[in-house]
């Protein structure tokens, strides 16, 4: 239960998304530096990134689930249930990885969503190695915006990924995003009579998440540079967050809920995060990393922080 926007500005774009999880659930910004080994292909040999590339990830783990590399170009995770997404091998010749690190392999290998888009079908994702050992590979599906602003949605056909939407700006769960799109018409309808104080949907699963989020993109006062896209992008965003408690998930015995909010613009290609409970805003770009040659990771304040006004 994950919403994804693209908050555009004159001189670039901010991508930024919900992370709504259900479970308990470690998680801290990571910065991978050039010719880092960061996973191995499905035929064991180790996958490196070109560029540098900073984002979100679980338990200090490599795997970006939403980032930026020093060009630019940003992508996102989000959950994408569906039936037999995925080849049970990997195809001599092509680059073979899984959904868990494309991510990483993406960021770490293109500038633009042209260069991506390009190169899509030499990608083959799989959830069995050359030994026919099962991997990790959630159902995932992507998306990506660059300088240009260009962007793109990844899902998936035939075992394959393929592009969807014409530049879209907003990403869910499933269905696939032309359903979406249908459903988000056919609710909203003629934009100048549709009453968006009693008519817009409340509610949080995938569909009516896209539908709220879209309207409320699409109506936002426009920004004029970087740091109004960012204050657009979470205040987008504050609507679409699920409190602590208020969705049990039986099968974990836990509540769903957003655990954070990130942010990322294509042109200083930088980060800026909130946590659930805090709503201090963290920015960071490649130049506050300590030494651009190593791994670093940095953990976020999860209390509330409050600055005081002086009383003198």
């Amino acid at each position: 239960m994950c919403t994804t926007i693209i908050v555009d500005y004159p001189q670039g774009s901010v991508m930024a998304r919900t992370l709504d999880f259900e479970v308990p659930l470690e998680y801290n910004m990571i910065y991978i530096p050039r010719g880092f080994h960061y996973a191995d292909d499905l035929y064991h040999k180790p996958m490196r990134s070109k560029f540098k590339m900073m984002g979100m990830c679980f338990r200090n783990l490599y795997p970006i689930k939403d980032g930026v590399n020093e060009h630019g170009l940003c992508g996102c995770t989000n959950m994408f249930i569906a039936n037999n997404l995925f080849s049970n091998h990997p195809i001599e010749g092509k680059i073979n990885t899984n959904s868990l690190d494309f991510m990483n392999f993406a960021l770490g290998n293109y500038k633009t969503v042209e260069e991506l888009l390009d190169d899509l079908d030499n990608i083959h994702l799989a959830n069995k190695d050359v030994d026919g050992n099962s991997v990790i590979c959630p159902d995932f599906h992507f998306m990506f915006v660059d300088r240009t602003g260009d962007s793109i949605i990844l899902e998936y056909k035939d075992h394959k990924l393929v592009p969807c939407g014409d530049n879209p700006k907003v990403m869910t769960n499933s269905p696939k995003y032309s359903s979406h799109v249908k459903r988000y018409e056919k609710s909203i309808g003629d934009l100048s009579k549709f009453n968006q104080i009693k008519d817009l949907t409340g509610a949080y699963d995938p569909v009516s998440r896209f539908i709220r989020a879209k309207y409320i993109l699409s109506t936002h006062k426009k920004s004029n540079n970087v740091n109004e896209a960012y204050s657009s992008a979470f205040s987008i965003l504050e609507p679409l967050k699920i409190t602590e408690g208020f969705f049990k998930n039986d099968s974990h015995d836990y509540y769903t809920f957003t655990r954070y909010i990130s942010a990322f613009d294509t042109q200083t290609a930088s980060m800026a995060v909130r946590t659930h409970s805090n709503t201090q805003t963290y920015l960071i770009d490649f130049d506050d990393i300590p030494d651009e040659n190593k791994i670093f990771s940095y953990y976020f304040e999860n209390k509330l922080e409050f600055k005081r006004i002086n009383k003198g």
